[in-house]
């Protein structure tokens, strides 16, 4: 799990972590470049274009022959002043990157082969470019405080089959003056999810917050496995939801599926006050239809968990509600999971 999310964080820092502007030194064989990582620093919104020039130095005793170079894409162009250098003669490389679509943190790749050596030398231009408020506050459309904006205000997941990991990010901007520190922590924690939160996002950076849930080694937890984000950055504290159902590996079987229906039968209140609700739980597959667990709230007893419902058959699902424990709701969700390869996760709701 842990291994899951550095793998996505490192993913992530790679496309939009800050760059610090540094002297770098880079040579391929005996082709030098000095500054070959050029960080053009913060840029204001309205500027689109950035110039650069790098200038490559034959250092070795061979002519040098640039037979390649690669940009990472198309708003960058790339001019070399020659393509053939003599031992001690230098070459000009200039850049212009066209950054009119970009915002927050950038850098663009530039790979150039030379007869010296079969790997290529790398350079690269980045930067910080600022967003218009009024663009930031669209993109930006959840206000978490004064100091944040995220782009929602929830993570959906969605289904997860046992067996496989998955992720999802919202991003978040710094949108006051002053430098941030962020904490967080899952609610609950459990061992096969994990949280990534920056610590410290500066004026105008944008960055992610990630969750991560692996159920490859795991088999024996089921259903709506949602939890939330307790989040704070010194001037409020609240929760993001993160939704998230876990169902077992399903394949579709020849000759037909298991399916599961579910009907409300009837509804009364019993002696000591508690809401006793019948449903009926049917097979309307050509398989027979395993019922893997019953989810729950604290305060609902259900009669079964686990069972095997042969096609066109049906068992009696007895849910007890002690309705004092939700006097401030109006219904009550049951989550049954089962091998529908259709619903493979079944919510009951129970007006109470």
């Amino acid at each position: 799990m842990r291994n899951l999310l550095f793998a996505v964080s490192l993913l992530f820092f790679s496309l939009f972590s800050v760059q610090c502007a540094v002297d770098s030194e880079k040579s391929s064989g005996d082709l030098f470049v000095e500054d070959a990582d050029f960080d053009c620093g913060t840029i204001t919104d309205t500027s689109t274009i950035i110039n650069h020039t790098f200038v490559l130095k034959n250092n070795s005793r061979k002519t040098c022959v640039i037979n390649q170079i690669q940009k990472s894409c198309g708003c960058t162009e790339v001019n070399c002043s020659k393509t053939r250098l003599l031992s001690g003669e230098s070459a000009v490389v200039s850049v212009t990157l066209n950054i009119r679509g970009l915002y927050g943190e950038f850098r663009k790749g530039i790979l150039i082969y030379t007869s010296l050596k079969e790997s290529p030398l790398e350079l690269s231009v980045g930067g910080f470019r600022l967003m218009p408020p009024e663009m930031r506050d669209k993109q930006f459309a959840y206000k978490f405080s004064d100091n944040l904006r995220l782009t929602s205000g929830k993570m959906i997941l969605g289904y997860l089959q046992h067996g496989q990991s998955k992720s999802s990010s919202i991003s978040v901007v710094n949108t006051s003056n002053n430098g941030v520190k962020l904490r967080g922590r899952l609610l609950p924690e459990r061992d096969f999810v994990s949280l990534y939160v920056p610590e410290y996002l500066e004026p105008n950076e944008i960055s992610r917050i990630i969750v991560a849930y692996d159920v490859e080694d795991i088999n024996d937890v089921w259903g709506n496995q949602s939890c939330k984000i307790l989040l704070s950055d010194g001037l409020r504290q609240d929760t993001i939801d993160v939704y998230c159902v876990i169902t077992e590996k399903i394949l579709r079987q020849k000759g037909g599926s298991p399916r599961i229906l579910t009907l409300m039968k009837s509804k009364r209140q019993d002696i000591n006050g508690k809401l006793v609700a019948v449903c009926e739980v049917k097979n309307v597959g050509e398989k027979v239809l395993c019922i893997k667990d019953v989810q729950r709230h604290e305060g609902v007893d259900a009669s079964f968990g686990k069972e095997r419902i042969m096609p066109n058959e049906s068992r009696d699902l007895v849910i007890t509600v002690d309705v004092e424990a939700f006097s401030a709701k109006s219904y009550v969700d049951i989550g049954i999971s089962s091998d529908d390869p259709i619903e493979p996760y079944k919510t009951l709701r129970i007006p109470i």
